[in-house]
């Protein structure tokens, strides 16, 4: 109890953070999204294909495009990743303040516009994802290799063995630096000395640092298979035992769909943030500096995540309600068949 009692404690800030954040990220990605969308208009085009990269070097349309690419990930960057670090922090001191911590991931961007950040961002867009480990943004971590590389590695064995080399090698990578960036933002180090010190902890503490990483794995394992059992299984097999009429069943259906996916998709952000407060207090611990959460029950926002909790739980019901009775209207099937060439 003493141990998740920080982390189900701060549930009403982090909520409140990851709204907040998150509602920066979507409002900045569709501005940029139309942006780009209308520069790749201009040039006669409806998107760009993997076989036409070509004219973002040979239009004056291409750099700005470039330009709105590496800006938004640099927004994912500020917002996903740093605020997350910056605002564990201060739940770790026992003071959230989001509005500080808005600003704090903005202008902590400096410290990263400097040619020994560049592998670090790198790593994190783009390796972090492909190999498994390391913090990533919500922009890239589900990049995988496609379908036609993978077969032609899989397909050939040098290909294959040199793949998990490459994959050992970026997660011992990945494993030894993994501070790197509270180095920097946390104790206002140079990247290269922040890598140093990262190394260097990691050095001293990896058993440590396995068992608690293999802690948090083993608490998700738990938790997704209790929600398995008791929202979804256990659920779903009472309603074919007691409900009978089939609009029934599709009522109780739905609900019982939208809970789980909601459910899904909220402990993933919520164990994202409890995920990198363990890091920060990890990170501390390894420094040598004894830090440990302060937590101050704020009743207040306790109604208030409650009563949004509600709402939602009122919304969904209403949504599998409409969609029990009035599927069939609301999604009619339209038949315009074509046979067509890929």
């Amino acid at each position: 109890r003493q141990v998740l009692r920080p982390y189900i404690g701060n549930l009403p800030d982090i909520t409140r953070f990851n709204l907040f954040s998150g509602a920066i990220i979507a409002v900045v990605s569709f501005i940029n999204k139309q942006l780009a969308l209308f520069l790749i208009r201009t040039t006669g085009r409806d998107a760009i294909s993997t076989g036409d990269f070509a004219f973002l070097f040979k239009t004056w349309q291409g750099p700005f495009i470039l330009f709105l690419g590496f800006l938004i990930i640099f927004v994912y960057f500020i917002f996903d990743l740093i605020g997350q670090i910056l605002f564990s922090e201060q739940l770790l001191r026992g003071k959230p303040d989001i509005k500080e911590v808005i600003k704090g991931s903005f202008f902590s961007i400096q410290k990263f516009l400097n040619w020994d950040s560049v592998p670090i961002i790198l790593y994190i867009a783009l390796i972090a994802p492909l190999v498994g480990f390391g913090f990533t943004i919500s922009l890239t971590d589900s990049l995988y290799l496609p379908n036609f590389i993978s077969s032609v590695i899989n397909s050939v064995p040098l290909y294959r063995v040199l793949y998990w080399i490459f994959i050992a090698v970026f997660v011992f990578i990945g494993v030894f630096n993994i501070f790197t960036l509270h180095g920097i933002l946390l104790s206002d180090l140079p990247a290269n000395i922040a890598d140093d010190e990262s190394r260097k902890m990691m050095k001293e503490n990896w058993r440590h640092f396995l068992k608690a990483q293999l802690n948090f794995v083993l608490l998700n394992v738990v938790y997704y298979t209790l929600q398995f059992i008791f929202v979804a299984l256990i659920p779903a097999s009472l309603v074919l035992l007691l409900i009978k009429d089939s609009t029934g069943l599709r009522f109780a259906g739905y609900i019982i769909l939208f809970i789980n996916l909601s459910l899904f998709t909220l402990m993933l952000t919520y164990f994202k943030t409890f995920y990198m407060m363990r890091m920060t207090q990890l990170y501390h611990q390894y420094r040598g500096e004894e830090v440990h959460f302060e937590l101050r029950v704020n009743k207040t926002k306790w109604f208030i995540t409650m009563a949004m909790l509600m709402i939602e739980a009122a919304f969904l019901i209403g949504i599998s309600f409409v969609l029990a009775n009035y599927f069939d209207q609301i999604f009619t099937t339209k038949v315009n068949t074509q046979v067509i060439a890929h």
